[in-house]
């Protein structure tokens, strides 16, 4: 893709997708790591739960 420049530098069709690219990216690695978070998360809430439920 050439990029489109302007006297002025980076123009507003190279932000607009430059913006796009980085929002598909964050969604894809936030669906990527969700289940593995999601897992951690609830381990710990359980381990947390039994220790402050057993009165030690």
């Amino acid at each position: 893709m050439k990029l489109l420049r302007g006297e002025k530098g980076i123009t507003t069709p190279e932000v607009l997708v430059l913006t796009a690219g980085i929002a598909l990216l964050s969604v894809l690695v936030v669906q990527t790591l969700l289940p593995a978070l999601t897992g951690a998360h609830t381990t710990v809430l359980n381990r947390v739960t039994n220790l402050t439920g057993s009165g030690f």
